[in-house]
């Protein structure tokens, strides 16, 4: 459930060296983004092992440092791994740090990537939990 009218983009990445295509869908709301990616991998093992180098990429986006990280026990389906980052400032825009939580997600051969960036200030716990719960991978 994105807040405004979304727009996708989609693109050839290198997920753990794994060479995917990953569609993103998001949408942009009083500077906040809400972003969904998703990607087919080969196989339901090399889905749920991509899930870190997922999470080191995007962290890497935004020069952040992880301030929470949290993964659901093995054998859970979906496997999920959310995190909390704080990364740097847009210098074109902003001085304020930039706060990055994401959920990544592996259901059988798909990854699932769901983020919520932007100011620090404009962005509260209600809106993150909000945005990952009403995300139902089929």
């Amino acid at each position: 459930m994105l807040p405004a009218k979304p727009a996708s983009q989609t693109r050839a990445i290198s997920i753990d060296g794994q060479h995917v295509v990953m569609t993103m869908t998001g949408a942009d709301v009083d500077g906040v983004t809400f972003a969904v990616g998703s990607a087919e991998l080969p196989d339901e093992y090399t889905a749920r092992e991509a899930l870190p180098a997922m999470k080191t990429a995007l962290v890497r986006n935004i020069q952040g440092t992880i301030r929470s990280e949290k993964s659901s026990s093995p054998g859970t389906v979906p496997a999920t791994l959310d995190i909390e980052a704080s990364g740097k400032p847009d210098a074109a825009t902003d001085s304020q740090p930039r706060l990055l939580a994401a959920r990544f997600l592996a259901k059988g051969k798909w990854v699932f990537q769901l983020v919520v960036t932007g100011k620090q200030s404009a962005i509260t716990h209600d809106s993150i939990d909000t945005f990952f719960e009403s995300f139902k991978p089929d």
